[in-house]
């Protein structure tokens, strides 16, 4: 059986869904032998049929990229250890991980979001050795091919991409239009990797129970706070709300239900400050706290026991990038309120998601949605339908790139490429 090795260098400080997706891409990918590479150990619970973990991730000396972040003590400190020899570079560390776990050329890694650091790894380790396996990366964040393009070009990208040693996905559709038109860079298509709820086929957890009789209509605003998600426009929204429903007769009840950070001083919690003064019920709208670092049992339970999900997010910061929360509302048949503009548009537009520009808009969104919950029923079942055959059908990771891409010129895009066995040894190279 082949190998899937799933690399992701940041599991140490990230959260929520950057840690469940290694095991999401074994769910996605069951003919592949899992195993993962990573920064930190991950507990069981998230690694599901993954064989294997590795934290040797933790031991790489990563190097100050140029204009990337201000040296500090403690960085230049790492810089030297890595100039001395001291820690091994990135490249040098996956060679070795290959030659211990026998990971060949027929074998595949895949990085489901990789930066900057992590990209220049892959080509001087694509660069360093030309029997490796197979490399998939997926881009998540829009300015990451910019930042690198403009710091190093895509010369030695585009080449390893047309030798078919290197494929590039992206999460939307957006992301890769922007590639495709902007850089020259053509990636295989998009990459959807379930979150937390997956849909019915990857026999996981069960969608969304029907809401009960006189239950006030429940809209779940789930994930960290910060800025660019909208976090701090959720008061604003609620206060527009509660004027809303006091005009009016017989206004719906209605209950947001917030994951903030406990402690609420911290500073992770500060967008979400300005809901400390509003009253936790006025005009038939309360609110409900509740933890953000829930296991991702507690996270299905809390999430497809709401009604909606609000997402009143910067469509400017996220007009190519997606979201784990559209997944797991999809996956859950919850209908979507959003800012319009914002990317994932082909698990938008099923009929199951309504589309605000500001917040009287996303406010009145809600009150529609709550005085009739079910005008948004019929969309939000195509919507998984849809969704449900982008897990059951991911890309393919054999097919040749080649068959994929436009027919390039290789002749001006080769490079001198060491040959033989994989090696540890080999002078590290940069671009």
């Amino acid at each position: 059986m082949k190998k899937l090795v799933i690399v992701e260098n940041n599991l140490s400080i990230r959260s929520g869904h950057f840690r469940s997706t290694p095991k999401s891409i074994a769910t996605v990918y069951p003919q592949y032998e899992h195993h993962l590479l990573g920064d930190a150990q991950l507990p069981s619970r998230l690694l599901g049929p993954i064989l294997s973990t590795d934290t040797s991730l933790t031991k790489v000396a990563w190097p100050i990229l140029p204009g990337t972040i201000r040296p500090t003590r403690k960085k230049i400190k790492r810089q030297l250890r890595l100039n001395l020899g001291l820690r091994a570079t990135f490249a040098k560390m996956l060679l070795s991980y290959f030659n211990r776990m026998k990971v060949c050329t027929k074998d595949h890694v895949l990085i489901p979001s990789c930066d900057i650091r992590t990209l220049v790894g892959v080509l001087d380790t694509l660069q360093q050795n030309a029997q490796t396996p197979t490399f998939h990366i997926r881009f998540i964040f829009e300015e990451m091919p910019f930042v690198f393009v403009k710091r190093y070009g895509c010369e030695r990208l585009k080449a390893f991409i047309d030798q078919g040693r290197l494929k590039i996905y992206t999460e939307t559709q957006q992301h890769g239009a922007i590639l495709r038109t902007k850089y020259g860079i053509h990636a295989c298509g998009t990459l959807i990797i379930p979150c937390t709820i997956y849909p019915d086929s990857l026999n996981t957890i069960a969608t969304n129970s029907p809401r009960k009789a006189n239950s006030p209509f429940t809209v779940g605003i789930f994930g960290g706070p910060r800025p660019d998600k909208g976090s701090d426009r959720i008061a604003s929204i609620i206060k527009l709300l509660r004027a809303l429903c006091a005009e009016q007769e017989k206004p719906p009840s209605i209950e947001f239900v917030i994951q903030i950070p406990v402690p609420e001083n911290t500073s992770s919690a500060a967008p979400y400050a300005n809901l400390r003064d509003l009253p936790v019920e006025q005009d038939s709208v309360s609110i409900r706290a509740i933890n953000t670092g829930l296991s991702p049992a507690d996270f299905a339970k809390y999430f497809s026991s709401t009604d909606a999900i609000l997402l009143p997010y910067d469509a400017a910061k996220h007009r190519c990038q997606g979201s784990g929360i559209i997944l797991d509302a999809v996956f859950s048949r919850i209908p979507i309120i959003h800012t319009k503009g914002i990317a994932f548009g082909e698990f938008l537009d099923h009929g199951n998601a309504l589309a605000g520009h500001d917040d009287m808009q996303l406010a009145a969104l809600v009150l529609q949605l709550a005085t009739n919950p079910a005008i948004l029923t019929e969309g939000c079942k195509k919507a998984y339908t849809y969704g449900q055959e982008k897990t059951r059908q991911p890309p393919d990771l054999e097919v040749n790139p080649a068959a994929l891409l436009p027919q390039a010129d290789l002749q001006s895009t080769q490079i001198q490429q060491t040959s033989g066995p994989i090696t540890t040894n080999s002078r590290q190279e940069r671009t």
